[in-house]
């Protein structure tokens, strides 16, 4: 749904992050015309899910890039950011991005306040769960 005045950015991460860089210059933002929704479709198929999972380097790498809204995909519920490193996010954001969480899991959604929620509460962002079992087309 982007529109070519808009731009964005794609990072995975276990533990690296794996920034969309095609051309590989600094890290940046990219325009979302044809050519770089494509580039990036391309990058996202390339993507392979392996490894251990290390949240802050993504965030980082991700604030650092001032875009004014972040959303944060993870099936990782551990391990778990500190108090500490939400306190160090939130210092290092200055409320510019809004950081809106999607957490995936399988089966009911927790009722206890995680540091997924706390992480888009304090960032001025909305968090939301998404129980993957209930996806259509899911190979569980």
């Amino acid at each position: 749904e982007l529109e070519d005045v808009h731009q964005f950015q794609v990072i995975f991460y276990n533990d690296q992050p794996a920034v969309f860089n095609p051309t590989g210059q600094s890290p940046h933002m990219w325009w979302a015309d044809d050519r770089g929704k494509t580039l990036a479709r391309r990058f996202v198929a390339s993507m392979m899910a392996a490894g251990g999972t290390e949240h802050m380097a993504a965030l980082q790498m991700a604030l650092g890039m001032k875009p004014d809204i972040l959303f944060f995909l993870t099936d990782a519920n551990e391990p778990q950011i500190s108090r500490q490193e939400l306190d160090k996010i939130r210092r290092q954001n200055s409320s510019a991005t809004a950081i809106h969480i999607i957490e995936f899991g399988y089966g009911a959604a927790s009722e206890r306040d995680n540091f997924l929620k706390r992480l888009a509460r304090q960032n001025g962002g909305r968090h939301a769960y998404v129980d993957i079992s209930r996806l259509r087309g899911a190979k569980l």
